[in-house]
């Protein structure tokens, strides 16, 4: 039995010290664990958050795990397509929360969102896969 991973650092949340944003997860996690990871802190701590600052902090810190992940499970096209498109949805949420045009805005107008190379950034709000 392989010994167990020792966890990375968390990502702490900015606007309220002490506490972690995102909790820490095993430095041996898998690209798929990652997201995994990820997508379940987003929606019990930011979705709908309007702080700038917490979903920059996110999206970095998401960033840099899925650039330190193994990727060993992706061994398909489709599969590497799928990382390729979260990692370039992931580079448009930092470019749009970097500018901090995020806290202006509220989170019912996807249309008013800042565009990055053409590309339209959605967020989702309500059940996933329904648009707002």
């Amino acid at each position: 039995m392989a010994a167990p991973s020792q966890p990375t650092g968390g990502i702490p949340d900015p606007d309220q010290p002490g506490l972690w944003l995102v909790c820490p997860w095993p430095t041996t996690a898998s690209f798929r664990e990652v997201v995994r990871h990820f997508v379940r802190a987003y929606f019990w701590q930011l979705e709908g958050d309007t702080s700038a600052a917490r979903q920059l902090a996110y999206f970095k810190g998401y960033q840099a795990a899925l650039a330190a992940a193994s990727t060993h499970e992706l061994t398909y096209a489709a599969s590497w397509r799928w990382h390729d498109e979260l990692m370039r949805w992931i580079d448009i949420c930092i470019a749009q929360f970097s500018s901090k045009r995020g806290a202006e805005l509220p989170w019912s107008r996807v249309d008013s969102l800042q565009a990055v190379d053409g590309v339209q950034p959605v967020l989702l709000t309500g059940p996933v896969g329904v648009r707002a």
